[in-house]
Protein backbone atom coordinates (compact mmCIF):
# COMPACT_ATOMS: atom_id res chain seq x y z
CA UNK A 1 0.00 0.00 0.00
CA UNK A 2 2.89 2.53 0.65
CA UNK A 3 4.66 1.42 -2.72
CA UNK A 4 1.17 1.97 -4.77
CA UNK A 5 0.87 5.66 -1.81
CA UNK A 6 4.41 6.36 -3.57
CA UNK A 7 3.73 5.50 -6.89
CA UNK A 8 0.72 7.72 -6.94
CA UNK A 9 2.77 11.54 -6.27
CA UNK A 10 5.32 10.16 -9.03
CA UNK A 11 7.70 8.50 -6.85
CA UNK A 12 10.08 6.22 -8.89
CA UNK A 13 12.87 5.43 -6.30
CA UNK A 14 12.36 4.01 -2.89
CA UNK A 15 13.23 1.31 -0.82
CA UNK A 16 10.23 0.35 2.20
CA UNK A 17 10.94 -1.92 5.34
CA UNK A 18 8.41 -2.60 7.98
CA UNK A 19 8.52 -5.60 9.91
CA UNK A 20 11.42 -7.43 8.11
CA UNK A 21 9.37 -6.67 4.63
CA UNK A 22 10.80 -5.13 1.66
CA UNK A 23 9.98 -3.45 -0.98
CA UNK A 24 12.34 -1.39 -3.88
CA UNK A 25 12.04 0.37 -6.90
CA UNK A 26 14.39 2.30 -8.70
CA UNK A 27 17.87 2.71 -7.21
CA UNK A 28 19.43 4.07 -4.54
CA UNK A 29 20.26 8.08 -4.58
CA UNK A 30 24.04 7.03 -5.62
CA UNK A 31 23.02 4.99 -8.99
CA UNK A 32 23.35 1.32 -7.57
CA UNK A 33 20.62 -0.54 -7.18
CA UNK A 34 19.20 -0.79 -3.70
CA UNK A 35 21.36 -3.85 -0.90
CA UNK A 36 19.80 -5.54 2.01
CA UNK A 37 21.10 -7.60 3.94
CA UNK A 38 19.59 -11.46 5.17
CA UNK A 39 20.44 -12.17 8.42
CA UNK A 40 22.53 -15.15 9.82
CA UNK A 41 20.46 -17.45 11.69
CA UNK A 42 20.89 -16.69 15.49
CA UNK A 43 22.17 -19.51 17.62
CA UNK A 44 19.34 -18.54 20.12
CA UNK A 45 17.16 -15.48 20.35
CA UNK A 46 19.28 -13.37 22.32
CA UNK A 47 22.40 -13.33 19.97
CA UNK A 48 23.34 -10.43 18.00
CA UNK A 49 22.13 -9.83 14.45
CA UNK A 50 25.13 -11.26 12.12
CA UNK A 51 24.43 -10.74 8.12
CA UNK A 52 24.74 -13.83 5.76
CA UNK A 53 24.13 -12.36 2.67
CA UNK A 54 23.58 -8.85 0.78
CA UNK A 55 21.68 -8.74 -2.10
CA UNK A 56 20.77 -6.18 -4.60
CA UNK A 57 17.15 -6.18 -4.96
CA UNK A 58 15.67 -4.34 -7.58
CA UNK A 59 12.32 -3.24 -8.14
CA UNK A 60 10.97 -6.62 -6.28
CA UNK A 61 9.66 -7.35 -2.58
CA UNK A 62 11.65 -9.72 -0.28
CA UNK A 63 10.44 -11.23 3.04
CA UNK A 64 11.96 -13.82 5.37
CA UNK A 65 11.07 -16.27 8.11
CA UNK A 66 13.14 -18.00 10.27
CA UNK A 67 12.67 -20.36 13.20
CA UNK A 68 15.56 -19.47 15.22
CA UNK A 69 14.64 -16.42 16.85
CA UNK A 70 11.17 -16.60 18.11
CA UNK A 71 10.67 -20.18 20.04
CA UNK A 72 9.99 -21.92 23.40
CA UNK A 73 12.09 -24.40 24.74
CA UNK A 74 11.10 -27.72 26.62
CA UNK A 75 13.37 -30.27 28.18
CA UNK A 76 16.30 -29.26 25.78
CA UNK A 77 14.04 -29.83 22.73
CA UNK A 78 12.83 -26.36 20.73
CA UNK A 79 9.55 -25.75 19.76
CA UNK A 80 9.56 -22.93 16.94
CA UNK A 81 6.58 -20.49 16.15
CA UNK A 82 5.90 -21.31 13.04
CA UNK A 83 3.45 -23.81 13.25
CA UNK A 84 2.41 -26.61 10.69
CA UNK A 85 -1.00 -26.57 10.44
CA UNK A 86 -1.49 -30.27 9.09
CA UNK A 87 -0.54 -31.26 12.76
CA UNK A 88 -1.04 -28.17 14.89
CA UNK A 89 2.54 -28.41 16.17
CA UNK A 90 5.90 -26.70 15.03
CA UNK A 91 7.96 -29.57 13.47
CA UNK A 92 11.75 -30.25 13.23
CA UNK A 93 13.60 -29.11 10.72
CA UNK A 94 16.98 -28.58 9.14
CA UNK A 95 15.54 -25.68 7.37
CA UNK A 96 16.16 -22.45 9.26
CA UNK A 97 15.66 -19.54 7.16
CA UNK A 98 13.98 -18.99 3.99
CA UNK A 99 14.25 -15.47 2.01
CA UNK A 100 11.56 -14.99 -0.66
CA UNK A 101 11.46 -12.51 -3.81
CA UNK A 102 7.75 -12.05 -5.18
CA UNK A 103 6.29 -9.36 -7.11
CA UNK A 104 4.46 -7.51 -3.61
CA UNK A 105 5.67 -8.19 0.00
CA UNK A 106 2.21 -9.88 1.01
CA UNK A 107 2.70 -12.38 -1.72
CA UNK A 108 6.65 -12.92 -0.53
CA UNK A 109 5.74 -13.45 3.43
CA UNK A 110 2.90 -15.87 2.82
CA UNK A 111 5.58 -18.34 0.92
CA UNK A 112 8.34 -17.35 2.94
CA UNK A 113 6.26 -18.56 6.27
CA UNK A 114 4.73 -21.52 4.16
CA UNK A 115 7.95 -22.51 3.01
CA UNK A 116 9.20 -23.03 6.42
CA UNK A 117 6.02 -25.58 7.14
CA UNK A 118 6.73 -27.66 3.98
CA UNK A 119 10.88 -27.77 4.42
CA UNK A 120 13.82 -27.40 1.97
CA UNK A 121 12.76 -30.22 -0.45
CA UNK A 122 9.31 -29.60 -0.99
CA UNK A 123 9.62 -25.81 -0.91
CA UNK A 124 12.40 -25.63 -3.78
CA UNK A 125 10.55 -28.07 -5.81
CA UNK A 126 7.49 -25.34 -5.92
CA UNK A 127 9.77 -22.71 -6.24
CA UNK A 128 11.07 -24.37 -9.28
CA UNK A 129 7.66 -24.37 -10.72
CA UNK A 130 6.34 -21.09 -10.28
CA UNK A 131 8.04 -18.39 -12.32
CA UNK A 132 8.62 -15.18 -11.05
CA UNK A 133 8.85 -16.63 -7.47
CA UNK A 134 12.42 -17.09 -6.13
CA UNK A 135 13.96 -18.45 -2.39
CA UNK A 136 17.43 -18.20 -0.62
CA UNK A 137 17.47 -21.07 2.10
CA UNK A 138 19.92 -21.03 4.76
CA UNK A 139 20.09 -24.89 6.68
CA UNK A 140 21.48 -26.38 9.40
CA UNK A 141 24.48 -28.88 9.00
CA UNK A 142 25.19 -31.76 11.83
CA UNK A 143 28.45 -29.92 12.63
CA UNK A 144 26.62 -26.68 13.75
CA UNK A 145 27.55 -24.90 10.46
CA UNK A 146 24.80 -23.17 8.03
CA UNK A 147 24.38 -24.56 4.37
CA UNK A 148 22.88 -22.20 1.57
CA UNK A 149 20.98 -23.22 -1.03
CA UNK A 150 18.81 -20.95 -3.41
CA UNK A 151 16.48 -21.03 -6.78
CA UNK A 152 18.40 -20.11 -10.10
CA UNK A 153 16.86 -16.73 -10.34
CA UNK A 154 17.74 -15.71 -6.89
CA UNK A 155 20.76 -12.91 -7.02
CA UNK A 156 23.99 -14.01 -5.62
CA UNK A 157 25.35 -11.55 -3.38
CA UNK A 158 26.50 -8.32 -3.63
CA UNK A 159 30.09 -7.55 -2.34
CA UNK A 160 29.90 -3.61 -2.79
Amino acid sequence: MIAEHLAAFGITDYFIEIGGEVRTLGSHPAGRPWRVGIEKPAVDAGSEQETQEIIALLNASMATSGNYRNYHEVDGRRYAHIIDPSSGYSRPSTLLSVSVLADNCMTADAYATAFMVMGEERARAFVASRPGLEAFFILGTETGEFAEARSTGFPYGDSE
